[in-house]
């Protein structure tokens, strides 16, 4: 670094990192994952849409129209009478795409348009630059050679090559890679010096720079084993965990919202994340790590975690689900089979290094995957499905069911008690002379509610005027607040009727009359649960304890319109427990259907509340698509519409993930409802009481008066009656059976008008009183046994832990997959037996029952499988020399690039097979060899004979990823959280658009500086924060085995205004200058925290030169504090030197 460049940045700063960046371009390879990318999506996408759409006109062997041929990328770019028909990376400037969109008088297809997806793949592939695969035309023969492939052979156990040089050779790597250097007449580049070392390592292992303390121990440790010390170290880290998680995250496209326009929440997707990291720390097999992935839910032994609480391997069937779903989508089979090519994809390449999703639409071009084949493993997909589970281990959960039991017999206690004070006679006569005075109370509120602006009075006056308690009277207007935005059938017919003027009551009332009339041809309701069955919910999957115990019986205090003597609650005696019910599959087999259900419990929208499920998405408010409580037990019917679905499968959720104050959710009979051709049917026919439906008949009814006093009667007449059976059962002798009248507050009962009104009447929390109020009735000696009672409660809640839930996968009803001929879903051919791909494992049984989930599993992670084995030894080695032995690690087919050290590959392969699948001996093994210990300086020779370094001649110089970067900032400010797992850092809130009824981007908030390690910021599809997406965090769409490298501007820029670098700079500058140490001190501790190594002589004078520079500058600009402002200066330039974003 030049004096003047220093002093450039003092003068105008201009950030240096742009100079640096620029003269190390050459090192990073940009447009080739851009190029793979347009190629894949060529041979997913394009390619199938020519052959459907465009050949049969415009091919080789017909009479082209216009004379256009689209058959090879030449034609297409020499184009047609109307000039060429595609311009590379201008997709608005190409005359194909203006056919496609039908444009002007150019209409290609010319009857039916492409839909909008086929037009933005061919829009994409234009703007990648139309790459076209090496074969010249579409119609070209298979290649005779495609069934020998190189990555299929069995894997061979090659013996170690001679060498001339046997000094250097530390490993039997190094005399791989020595015995192709040799060959190409090259010399491999001398050891690197160990700050440098120490810094490559670090950030290979666990992703993070080396402290000054990790530095100072490695160099004072002078042993031969002083470089396996550390390796061991780094490997032992929790952090390492953390860094490789995040490598096979791109791998399995892992995202925490589902995408497109509405991009809903993956809940608890974060849980596979802990689940990576735990699994790399613990150096799980690989070969089991396959078969968690594919099977985890069903293996008969699975694994917990280190502390006993969580079930692991159920967890990491997540991977199956990250794909993006669309449910608002015109053409839902092409969707389903859009998405199940993402899955069958993210498969091949993942585990087995084959672009598996290129056999869509026919059998695969190059490689030897049969069409017969990718339907196979569709079956497989097809025949599972996701579910969110309960991964407490047995022993956590036995010690909720106790925890249960206990809270659910005290509760008991509590209950008879308050069932003691509800029936006592002081409440009661307290509650009918309330009910006595509903009238007043219904006027007072049609006062205070339709007084104009200036005739507006205070609630305590009007209180005063009709002699009423002024707090009771202002929860009565609440509660007509909830009547007008969710009708009941008791106040709902008070507030469309009785508020408001008497000139248009008669009007208001025969148009309440008239929609309450029962319809003459009513819908046709089917029923689809009822929860009658105390032993559990037929056919529904519960996770959790909140819903564990089963149906509740009985009925809680003001229910209505409920019928039944069970429901679905989560309550379980405290709403300190969480869980979730998923009921099975509803078919939407009719239009215009509609699922009617009643809810009650806690307010806690997303938390506490009933989801509408469709393709394992939750569908949230602004779709009408879940529903919380009112913090009450009134149940309150609810309506989910499906007219949207028909032809497809839904589900309805029940969650409880809420553990405060009304932390439950209560639901019961769910219900279709098919309104038919001629129902007529009137949505308020359910909603009023027939009590108050006779008092709105009746003709003297003509004012609102008249109504509230009709009122008044209905509630008195109905409370005096139940109290009259009350009495003389309580009267009569002992043993006499209780009158079912009595008993519906515990077991439910058949709907009735007074049944409804005493649920208003009596409820703990009515208008007519409170359960307080009771309680206060009643003797000293049962208030302190309830307050014993609920203190025990209290202590037994605090000890129930949340249930863990995950995404996992579940079997489904098996099913065979369909072969859709050229790729579209809705030309079905013959069905494909569930499998796997018979090139790799050539014929084998069928399977037989089941997804075949186990079976995919066994086989992949067979040792005699030659492609999983060689494909992540290749990722690892990838990681750590920047290049993979394979240099296209998601193809070992034929359009991949073949192995620059096959033998090499193998002898990886099996050792890796032979220290039991260990990942940790893999990385030691390679971070041991002499290769990768070489330093970074290219010779001569090397530059001219092998520019790509191909034959590793020296260690390349690698840009840092994106999350490196972000974590290195914090890490060198000291303020970098280190704590490993939990829930993901939410990122600022979404703006909800009402127009779309959707969300858009997120607004910027502090969420995105939080000092944790990168990998627990949210994962949000289409919103990826700004800093990573400079730094090419890849967008997760699909398996990325290598990202995109790309040196800009922009980087430089964003490290130079970024908020956050400017608050670290702040951070670090500040502390940094209260410090004793002198100023050269200073800078030697920057330099060493940021790049690991001390400056030398000349930084160092250059530094405490720009500092004394930038302290005049401040001095003069006024500030307090000029010296501590220079010193975050030279922190934030620190921040933008090249160096600091690569490793060499």
């Amino acid at each position: 670094m030049s004096i003047a460049h220093w002093r450039r940045f003092a003068r105008a700063g201009a950030p240096l990192s742009v100079a640096l960046l620029l003269a190390l371009a050459p090192v990073a390879a940009g447009a080739e994952p851009n190029e793979a990318a347009g190629l894949e999506l060529f041979e997913s996408r394009i390619r199938p849409l020519l052959h459907r759409s465009c050949l049969e006109c415009h091919n080789k062997g017909a009479e082209s129209e216009g004379g256009l041929q689209l058959n090879s990328r030449e034609n297409m770019l020499r184009g047609g009478q109307t000039g060429p028909a595609v311009v590379p990376g201008q997709p608005d400037q190409s005359l194909l795409l203006a056919a496609v969109r039908h444009e002007g008088d150019l209409q290609m297809p010319p009857e039916t348009k492409l839909s909008h997806e086929e037009i933005d793949a061919l829009s994409r592939w234009v703007s990648l630059g139309a790459p076209w695969p090496s074969d010249a035309e579409i119609a070209a023969d298979l290649s005779g050679d495609k069934e020998d492939l190189w990555s299929l052979r069995p894997i061979q156990d090659h013996p170690v090559p001679d060498v001339k040089n046997t000094a250097w050779p530390q490993s039997p790597i190094d005399r791989f890679v020595l015995a192709r250097l040799e060959q190409e007449q090259l010399e491999p580049a001398a050891p690197a010096d160990k700050r440098t070392l120490l810094r490559r390592l670090t950030f290979d292992l666990v992703g993070l720079p080396p402290t000054p303390e990790e530095i100072a121990a490695f160099l004072a440790d002078e042993s031969p084993t002083a470089l396996a010390t550390v390796v061991d170290r780094l490997l032992a880290s929790p952090h390492y965990g953390e860094r490789w998680a995040r490598h096979w995250m791109d791998l399995m496209r892992y995202a925490e919202t589902n995408g497109y326009e509405r991009n809903r929440e993956k809940v608890n997707a974060w849980r596979y994340r802990d689940y990576l990291i735990e699994a790399f720390n613990s150096d799980l097999p690989f070969n089991r790590l396959v078969q968690e992935h594919l099977a985890g839910d069903l293996l008969p032994d699975p694994r917990a975690s280190a502390d006993g609480k969580l079930v692991l391997s159920p967890q990491a069937t997540a991977s199956l689900w990250f794909q993006e779903i669309h449910n608002y989508t015109t053409d839902w089979p092409t969707t389903q089979a859009d998405e199940l090519e993402d899955q069958i994809d993210v498969l091949g390449k993942a585990f087995l290094g084959l672009s598996t999703g290129c056999a869509r639409c026919h059998d695969h071009k190059f490689d030897p995957i049969k069409a017969a084949d990718y339907y196979s493993l569709a079956g497989v997909i097809l025949s599972s499905t996701n579910v969110q589970s309960c991964v407490d281990t047995p022993q956590v959960q036995s010690r909720q069911a106790e925890l249960a039991a206990a809270l659910d017999e005290n509760q008991a206690a509590i209950d008879a008690l308050l069932e003691k004070a509800r029936r006592g006679r002081d409440e009661f006569e307290r509650r009918l002379a309330e009910a006595r005075r509903v009238r007043d109370y219904l006027m007072a509120t049609r006062e205070l509610i339709l007084a104009t602006f200036d005739k507006k009075k205070p609630i305590p006056e009007v209180a005063a005027a009709y002699k009423l308690d002024a707090e009771r009277l202002e929860r009565w207007i609440e509660e007509f607040a909830k009547a007008a935005a969710q009708p009941d059938a008791l106040l709902g017919s008070w507030t469309r009727v009785g508020l408001c003027a008497d000139d248009v009551f008669g009007y208001r009332k025969d148009a309440l009359l008239h929609r309450a009339q029962r319809p003459a041809n009513p819908p046709k309701i089917t029923p689809l649960f009822e929860f009658e069955n105390s032993a559990g919910f037929d056919g529904w999957t519960v996770a959790g304890a909140a819903f564990a115990s089963g149906p509740e019986l009985g009925q809680p205090y003001g229910a209505q319109g409920y019928a039944g003597k069970g429901f679905a609650s989560s309550h379980a005696g405290s709403d300190a427990f969480t869980g979730t019910m998923l009921s099975p599959r509803i078919k939407v087999d009719r239009p215009n259907l509609s699922l009617a259900f009643l809810l009650a419990g806690g307010n806690h929208p997303e938390r506490a509340c009933v989801n509408l499920i469709i393709h394992s998405q939750v569908l949230h408010q602004d779709d009408g698509s879940t529903y919380t409580g009112e913090n009450d037990h009134v149940f309150r019917p609810q309506v989910f519409s499906l007219m949207p679905f028909k032809g497809r499968e839904v589900c309805v959720e029940l969650v409880d993930d809420a553990q405060d104050e009304w932390g439950h959710i209560m639901a019961d009979h769910f219900c279709l409802i098919d309104p038919g051709p001629d129902s007529g049917a009137a949505p308020d026919a359910l909603m009023v009481n027939d009590a108050v439906l006779r008092v709105l008949t009746d003709p003297a009814c003509r004012q609102s008066i008249d109504l509230a006093t009709g009122y008044q009667t209905a509630i008195v007449n109905a409370l005096t009656e139940w109290r009259s059976e009350l009495d003389r059962y309580l009267a009569a002798p002992e043993g006499q059976p209780e009158p079912a009248a009595l008993r519906w507050t515990r077991e439910g009962f058949e709907y009735s008008e007074r049944n409804e009104l005493l649920a208003w009447a009596l409820s703990d929390n009515s208008l007519l009183g409170s359960l307080t109020d009771a309680e206060a009735s009643l003797p000293e000696a049962d208030r302190a046994q309830l307050a014993r009672l609920r203190e025990r409660h209290q202590k037994l809640s605090a000890e129930v832990e949340a249930s863990a839930l995950a995404i996992t996968s579940a079997e489904a009803e098996p099913r065979d997959a369909t072969i859709h001929l050229r790729g579209d879903a809705h030309r079905p051919g013959a069905m494909a037996p569930r499998g796997y791909l018979l090139a790799v494992s050539g014929p084998g049984p069928a399977v037989a029952s089941g997804s075949g989930r186990r079976e995919l599993a066994a086989w992949m992670s067979a040792a005699d499988n030659p492609l999983t084995p060689r494909v992540i030894v290749n990722r690892v080695w990838q990681r750590h020399f920047g290049r993979g032995i394979v240099a296209t690690p998601d193809d070992f087919g034929h359009r991949g690039e073949p192995p620059t050290h096959p033998e090499l590959l193998d002898y990886l392969a099996t050792r890796f097979i032979a220290s039991g699948w260990s990942l940790k001996s893999l990385h030691r093994e390679l971070l041991l060899s002499s290769a990768y210990q070489q330093s970074s300086a290219a010779s001569a020779a090397a530059r001219e004979r092998d520019p790509d370094n191909r034959w590793l001649s020296h260690m390349p110089i690698r840009r840092l990823e994106a999350e490196c970067v972000r974590d290195a900032i914090f890490a060198s400010t000291g303020a970098l959280r280190l704590e490993v797992g939990g829930p993901s850092v939410s990122l600022a809130p979404r703006i909800e658009n009402d127009a779309r009824r959707t969300y858009v981007a997120p607004t910027h908030t502090a969420a995105e500086q939080t000092p944790r390690r990168t990998i627990y910021l949210e994962v949000r599809r289409n919103f990826v924060p700004k800093m990573l997406e400079v730094f090419d965090f890849p967008e997760p769409s699909g398996c990325v085995g290598q990202r995109a490298v790309s040196i800009t501007p922009l980087q430089s820029l964003n490290l130079l205004n970024d908020s956050l670098v400017a608050a670290e700079a702040q951070r670090w500058g500040a502390s940094l200058h209260a410090t004793s140490l002198s100023p050269a001190e200073r800078v030697d501790q920057v330099y060493e925290r940021a790049l690991g190594r001390l400056p030398m002589e000349e930084e160092r004078a250059t530094a405490l030169a720009f500092v004394a520079d930038q302290t005049a500058r401040q001095v003069a600009a006024g500030s307090a504090a000029a010296e501590r402002d220079a010193w975050i200066d030279f922190c934030h330039l620190v921040f933008n030197l090249g160096e600091f974003i690569f490793v060499r």
